[in-house]
């Protein structure tokens, strides 16, 4: 059986949400995530010591400035991550998160 064309606009959609995600999260973990710990060192604050490696503080510091609200208890430290954000890194933080939602719509409506 053929596909149809709906199913190849849904996989070409979903690819391309994909890749959006795979490259917004590398560019926001480059310039951002690197800029805001650099500026946390100054202020000699550390990175968390529980994310060795693996990369999760990024996807929160994407949130925080998605939401742009310091959260009352965090593993981060949110009000640092605001206080040090630039006009670029909430940009970053909003493709990055935008991406991965609509690629999860898009991976979970299969």
């Amino acid at each position: 059986m053929e596909p149809s064309i709906f199913e190849d606009w849904y996989l070409l959609f979903s690819g391309l949400f994909f890749v959006s995600w795979l490259v917004s999260f590398l560019a926001f973990t480059i310039f951002s995530g690197r800029y805001l710990e650099k500026m946390m060192a100054k202020e000699q604050q550390s990175i968390p010591s529980w994310d060795s490696g693996v990369g999760m503080r990024y996807g929160m510091y994407a949130m925080v400035l998605v939401f742009n609200k310091a959260a009352v208890r965090s593993p981060i430290d949110d009000a640092a991550v605001l206080k040090y954000a630039r006009p670029i890194d909430r940009f970053l933080a909003i493709w990055t998160m935008d991406s991965f939602i609509f690629f999860l719509v898009l991976a979970f409506l299969d």
